[in-house]
């Protein structure tokens, strides 16, 4: 089989060296039997997302993201079609955000995604920086990875992980509702401060779990702590 795959931006967008996934993933098709192209795409160049069968942009610094989405705008209708016809494709760590309704920067200017999806992804000064051990529906292992990031995503309807024994997130907006939010539009905090509902969001982490490995192989846990 011949195969085309589709690397956006493979300079601006490889905060973490993201040409390797591509050569690993186009070795492993070729041991399979596959002939494979892989076609890199820079700002300003086109490219036929229609006879693409893999599509790939990796993750990039926020400024670097938002000089992708400059030039990525353009093709929003053309992914949107590729989804729509069952093509494969992977935006890692933060260009996935340019697939959603929006991104709001740390300065609170937003600028608009190519609308594959509804979620919206906000930015702010705190990083994001951790571990990531959790499991997804995708297949039976756990998966292990690390997370660096700035922004919170809100609106994801069908998330990768389906469950994390370590990382970090949140589920603020669903949970409002249990929160008393005055008409400045915040909240108390346990130290009896108050902060505004959009830092919360942003900075907050409601929810805590640990696990340890015991002398059988077996996760053990030892912490499930609701905070807020």
């Amino acid at each position: 089989m011949e195969l085309k795959l589709l690397h956006f931006y493979p300079d601006l967008m490889s905060l973490y060296g993201s040409y390797a996934n591509v050569s690993i993933l186009k070795r492993t098709l070729e041991a399979m039997g596959n002939t494979v192209a892989v076609e890199r795409v820079r700002p300003g160049e086109d490219a036929d997302i229609a006879d693409a069968d893999f599509i790939y942009m990796g993750a990039g610094t926020e400024r670097a993201q938002k000089a992708a989405l400059a030039d990525f705008a353009r093709y929003g209708a053309a992914v949107k079609a590729a989804a729509e016809n069952g093509t494969a494709m992977l935006f890692a760590g933060n260009s996935m955000e340019l697939l959603g309704a929006s991104i709001t920067d740390d300065a609170g200017k937003v600028y608009a995604g190519i609308g594959l999806a509804d979620f919206t992804a906000v930015q702010g000064k705190k990083r994001f920086v951790e571990d990531v051990y959790g499991h997804t529906a995708l297949f039976e292992d756990a998966v292990v990875g690390f997370v660096n990031r700035c922004s919170v995503l809100t609106g994801v309807k069908t998330p990768l992980l389906t469950d994390m024994e370590l990382g970090c997130g949140n589920d603020y907006e669903n949970e409002k509702v249990d929160f008393e939010v005055d008409e400045a539009d915040t909240v108390e905090l346990i130290n009896g401060e108050r902060m505004p509902w959009e830092q919360v969001k942003r900075d907050g982490i409601d929810y805590i779990a640990l696990y340890y490995v015991n002398e059988k192989g077996q996760q053990v846990q030892i912490l499930d702590a609701e905070l807020a």
